[in-house]
């Protein structure tokens, strides 16, 4: 799973990733565009820039379930496969399939930031979803 929002480490969401594993810092191959409003959301449908995030490995069905549960997949954000590319030490690109959540249903005209480096720790909206202490 490729989280860019409040599921990242740090963030309010990122217990629910808690028995997940943490393989790494990655950025999406394709360009998308990333916003908040409330919170973080990623259109599929407006290619800006790469969106930068985390990569997990979801043990099991029990603990996806309620991730989806809070992203409102399908109906809100809807979970799809992506490729994205692993920030490794080396010149070495490893590049993945993962999942992401994009919600193309909300208006990006209602107050919308839309952040141009496709990374949520450059939002406005990124503090109020801190965890305390981080």
């Amino acid at each position: 799973m490729f989280v860019y929002g409040t599921l990242m480490s740090g963030y309010s969401n990122h217990h629910f990733l808690a028995t997940s594993k943490y393989l790494g810092r990655a950025r999406t191959v394709s360009k998308y565009s990333l916003y908040t409003l409330h919170y973080p959301f990623v259109n599929s449908t407006i290619a800006d820039a790469h969106i930068v995030g985390e990569l997990y490995e979801i043990p099991s069905q029990e603990v996806l379930s309620p991730i989806d549960e809070l992203e409102g997949h399908p109906f809100d954000y809807e979970r799809k496969d992506i490729e994205v590319q692993l920030f490794a030490d080396s010149s070495e690109h490893i590049v993945v399939r993962a999942q992401i959540y994009f919600n193309n249903n909300l208006s990006t005209g209602d107050g919308a930031e839309k952040l141009l480096s496709g990374n949520f720790h450059d939002s406005f909206t990124a503090d109020r979803h801190r965890e305390p202490n981080v």
